[in-house]
């Protein structure tokens, strides 16, 4: 059973309850069906891609498996930004991006993007704990509709979505399966074999 990314999206959000942020779905389904996923131009000036380009490879690595570099993940995120995002949230996601290369001149006096990667994931963690510490909470509509989500919450949703919805993950980390209509805890899984993604 092939999905494209349209299709993956619209059963993902079903399935969690609207979890995805209105942005990220806004983008995605605004497209006609096997559109590129790329904002017609850079959103991001070329300092504010290194930094992006930093923290997704931080968000999800390659290891065994492609990381997020590997999906082209950074490009989905400007394409989110471009086609997706009001111009309260580009900024506001701009924003972050700046603030934590601030960040990391400050405690460091190196930036972000030449930090070594156990240093990126201490910064990244801190500012996903602070992030946490200072949220409001947030109505459920609010959390939907992406409009609470501060500048981590953000990057890290959108990483996930662009990766995992990437044609390389579909082909090379996971495998999609029409599961039964039923939970069932215990399935056979070989060494080796692609994570099983469910589809209803």
């Amino acid at each position: 059973m092939a999905l494209d990314r349209r299709e993956f999206l619209t059963r993902a959000a079903t399935l969690l309850g609207g979890a995805v942020s209105l942005s990220c779905s806004r983008a995605i389904l605004g497209r006609a069906q096997g559109e590129a996923l790329r904002a017609a131009a850079s959103v991001l000036p070329e300092g504010e891609r290194a930094t992006l380009e930093a923290v997704v490879d931080r968000i999800l690595p390659a290891t065994q498996t492609p990381g997020a570099l590997d999906a082209g993940v950074p490009d989905f995120v400007e394409f989110v930004l471009a086609e997706g995002c009001t111009e309260a949230e580009r900024s506001r996601f701009r924003e972050g991006l700046v603030q934590l290369e601030r960040s990391a001149q400050a405690e460091t006096r190196s930036a972000f993007t030449e930090l070594p990667g156990e240093a990126r994931d201490a910064m990244l963690a801190a500012l996903e704990q602070a992030e946490m510490a200072n949220a409001a909470p947030a109505s459920p509509l609010d959390q939907s509709l992406g409009t609470s989500k501060p500048f981590f919450a953000f990057a890290k949703e959108l990483t996930l979505v662009g990766f995992f919805t990437s044609e390389l993950a579909s082909k090379e980390v996971v495998s999609f399966a029409v599961w039964p209509g039923r939970f069932d805890g215990c399935i056979p899984f070989q060494p080796g074999q692609r994570a099983p993604v469910g589809i209803l």
